[in-house]
């Protein structure tokens, strides 16, 4: 993949987590943990919450290779860098869904 579309991944990426947890955007660093983002988010039971969201956009950008590297521990998403890493991963294997997660790349 090309620096050109790895950054772009990573634009959309902050911008999607931004809105997500409601931060400024600069806010996000590589090692800005989306744990404890979601620990400062209160949740209702029958309301979705921030995790859901990360959770439901991990699980639909990725792909079969992708899921192979989640479910078997190889690769966790804890921090934000994590989280491109991932979407970066996912654009590899599959760049429509990861498109239809966080956008046009």
């Amino acid at each position: 993949m090309n620096n050109i579309i790895e950054d772009e991944i990573r634009c959309k990426c902050t911008k999607r987590i931004a809105e997500i947890f409601r931060v400024d955007k600069g806010s996000l660093g590589d090692d800005t943990d989306l744990t404890k983002l979601c620990e400062a988010q209160s949740a209702r039971f029958w309301k979705r919450n921030v995790a859901d969201k990360v959770l439901d956009d991990i699980r639909d950008a990725a792909g079969k290779e992708s899921l192979k590297l989640l479910n078997s521990g190889e690769f966790e998403v804890r921090t934000f860098a994590d989280y491109v890493r991932f979407m970066q991963i996912c654009y590899e294997e599959n760049p429509r869904l990861v498109q239809i997660v966080i956008g046009e790349v």
